[in-house]
């Protein structure tokens, strides 16, 4: 009896595989043509699945990592105004309404992101959630030619040139 159960399954092993069906007849091609739509059916079904729970594992992670990204940014900010606080003392009466609508307007930004954006799009830092830093004070800016030797006199002398006569070439611009 096993031995049979055997020689059944390698017989439809074949079958499936693609051996032997020259002499199969039409009932046992639409048969095993039925098998294999069956076995696509339920290959892809496990596969949308899976595709399913990775999907929505990744939803979850994504989540968190927003919400440990929100709580970072306040720690930042926590600290941010504890540090300026420390160094420049406390704040005037206007420096501090000043604060207060910074962080209204922080907080309006934060919940339309949250009610109107979806999870999947980006979103750029603004100046006002810390990452942008103004530099004050008197930023002087350098510039200067540089020559790393000549080697067209003819270059060199249009470079002098456009440098004498108030233009630049195109890769200063």
């Amino acid at each position: 009896m096993l031995k049979s159960k055997v020689e059944s399954l390698q017989h439809s092993q074949r079958h499936l595989l693609g051996e032997e069906i020259a002499g199969m007849g039409v009932n046992e091609l639409e048969q095993l043509e039925h098998q294999v739509d069956a076995s696509l059916k339920q290959i892809r079904s496990r596969k949308a699945g899976a595709m399913l729970d990775q999907l929505s594992d990744l939803k979850t992670k994504e989540e968190m990592l927003l919400e440990t990204n929100r709580d970072l940014r306040r720690k930042l900010e926590e600290s941010d105004a504890a540090l300026t606080q420390s160094m420049w003392g406390a704040a005037s009466a206007g420096e501090h309404s000043h604060q207060q609508q910074q962080q209204y307007h922080q907080q309006q930004q934060q919940q339309q992101h949250q009610q109107g954006m979806s999870s999947y799009q980006a979103n750029p830092p603004s100046q006002e959630n810390g990452f942008f830093r103004p530099l004050h004070g008197n930023v002087a800016l350098q510039m200067s030619h540089y020559n790393p030797g000549v080697t067209n006199a003819s270059n060199s002398a249009t470079t002098s040139q456009n440098v004498i006569n108030g233009f630049f070439p195109g890769w200063m611009l």
